[in-house]
């Protein structure tokens, strides 16, 4: 369980649910929030269509792509937003009840800022979606990887077969040879053959299938506060995490390695249970961090 579904609130305040959105981390960025009401349609009061794609322009260095790592960012600000903004919000990040495929890309470019599987350099996003881009994210990698990133809700077989002449034309026409090419969905079918390799423009390449999911046996929930105790403490949502993983990513990117202990307080965000329940251990270990990974903000 990531959290409540938004219609089972008891409280849908627009004070309540902008409390749970500023507990999104990593916290979003103005221009990742532009970006994301841009793609679902729904603009903030204060801007127009046609300010926010200005200011994207700024940072598109990849036709038809923005690159989000801004060098100064500014972090988003929820009290501009409308009821049914928020609302968008909180099904995409809280309760994750949307699992259309731009729910998928922007819950995707949340997990891209905390993974440490891929040594990323820079991330284009895909702002203008049009038949001749079936690619959501360019990636690039400090060993000069190019990696492309196509999202689904429900991956089928026809979805994949399809896609591989959509993306190879996309590459020939922009003269790409990539390294990886990258599968999000929500749910996939067992009969995608995904260790076969296919041609992207001349380049063999075996597809990464990444496929979301829930742990179930996480030994957290989405309405728990997560503690990591470090040199100092950090305090967390559960619902930012579908499980063990990626909180421990998350612990990794945030702290300076070393002894890392992590506790839950059992239902702290619920608005059901009264009793928020004593602090538990769920994690303790060792981080051993290389001597160029940083503390990130």
């Amino acid at each position: 369980m990531s959290f409540q579904y938004y219609k089972t609130l008891q409280d849908r305040s627009e004070k309540k649910i902008k409390f749970y959105l500023e507990n999104i981390r990593p916290r979003l960025t103005e221009m990742e929030l532009d970006l994301l009401l841009l793609d679902f349609n729904k603009e903030l009061k204060s801007k127009s269509k046609s300010t926010i794609e200005k200011r994207v322009k700024k940072y598109s260095f990849i036709e038809g792509f923005v690159n989000i790592e801004e060098k100064n960012r500014v972090f988003a600000d929820f009290s501009k937003l409308k009821s049914d903004q928020l609302k968008l919000l909180y099904k995409i990040f809280i309760s994750r009840e949307i699992n259309n495929k731009l729910a998928i890309k922007w819950r995707f470019n949340q997990y891209l800022k905390i993974t440490r599987e891929i040594d990323l350099s820079s991330i284009h996003i895909c702002y203008k979606p049009t038949k001749d881009i079936p690619v959501d994210f360019i990636l690039e990698t400090f060993s000069d990887q190019l990696l492309l990133v196509t999202c689904f809700d429900i991956l089928e077989l026809n979805d994949y077969m399809a896609i591989q002449d959509q993306i190879s034309d996309f590459c020939k026409d922009r003269k790409y040879i990539i390294d990886m090419l990258i599968l999000v969905s929500n749910k996939t079918y067992r009969n995608i053959p995904i260790n076969e390799k296919i041609t992207i423009n001349e380049r063999s390449v075996i597809p990464e299938l990444w496929t979301e999911w829930a742990d179930l046996e996480k030994p957290f929930n989405g309405e728990d506060m997560i503690i990591i105790n470090s040199e100092k403490d950090i305090t967390i949502a559960g619902y930012n995490f579908t499980g063990m993983s990626d909180l421990l990513e998350f612990t990794y990117r945030k702290t300076n390695g070393g002894q890392i202990s992590i506790f839950k307080k059992q239902g702290y965000f619920s608005e059901v249970v009264e009793d928020k329940g004593d602090i538990e251990t769920i994690w303790k270990g060792i981080m051993i961090k290389t001597k160029d990974s940083e503390v990130e903000k």
